[in-house]
């Protein structure tokens, strides 16, 4: 087993140095370009296999217990998989009881189809985006679908996060390449096959230093807890 130590110390500047060489060697790894798609049409790409994934894990809600599949059903196209709701209210329950979702589940399955909202001029109608309320047109990310799903992860009549990332969705065999995990960093299969899973905290960094590397790289989305963000009597 490969342990890789970063600096001791609550302070976030010193402890990131510690961290930042080892942790940043990592995600060089993560986002370099994604390896070029299995020939055999029954494969998945490492990128379709952390979709798969993400789909199905049902720690992305709070409480955890509900996934994206929990309101897209494989087994029924991908839309809401109980057909009675589906014929009443077609409104289901999120992550927090007795909270239900606005609209009914659309079909996810060929969502990936629609363009970017256009108007067509030659049909003179406007074609394409996620939904006609305009919630996600794909004019941002130049993909309907992509935006839509950023939606249900925050929303509290469903997944009920409180935030967009934590750098440690980052760190799994989807996007580090199970090769990589076992023979660089020494994990074994049943580590990585498991959901509760927390790589950075086996790697032997400390809960203090993962948080400050997380503010570091995502944010902290707020103004007030931005890293380099100049203070007011400071600023010119």
């Amino acid at each position: 087993m490969v342990h890789l130590k970063g600096a001791t110390g609550s302070a976030g500047a010193h402890a990131l140095r510690g961290m930042l060489p080892s942790l940043l060697a990592i995600l060089v790894s993560v986002f370099l370009p994604e390896s070029s798609p299995a020939a055999d049409n029954a494969a998945l790409s490492p990128r379709e296999q952390l979709g798969k994934h993400l789909f199905f894990d049902t720690r992305l809600s709070v409480p955890e217990g509900q996934s994206c599949a929990a309101c897209h059903g494989a087994e029924v196209g991908f839309t809401g998989p109980d057909g009675e709701i589906n014929r009443a209210g077609a409104v289901y329950e999120g992550a927090v009881k007795e909270r239900f979702g606005n609209r009914k589940p659309p079909a996810s399955s060929y969502g990936g189809k629609s363009p970017v909202l256009h108007f067509d001029r030659k049909e003179k109608a406007w074609v394409g985006g996620m939904f006609w309320d305009g919630r996600a047109t794909g004019k941002r990310m130049k993909d309907p679908l992509a935006e839509q799903a950023q939606g249900p992860f925050l929303n509290p009549l469903e997944q009920n996060l409180a935030a967009a990332f934590d750098i440690r969705f980052a760190f799994n065999r989807w996007t580090l390449g199970e090769e990589f995990c076992t023979k660089g960093l020494g994990f074994t299969s049943e580590q990585l096959n498991d959901v509760s899973f927390d790589m950075l905290t086996a790697l032997g960094f400390s809960r203090q230093q993962i948080e400050d590397a997380n503010t570091y790289c995502c944010g902290a989305m707020t103004l007030e807890g931005a890293p380099h963000l100049l203070a007011p009597a400071s600023a010119t």
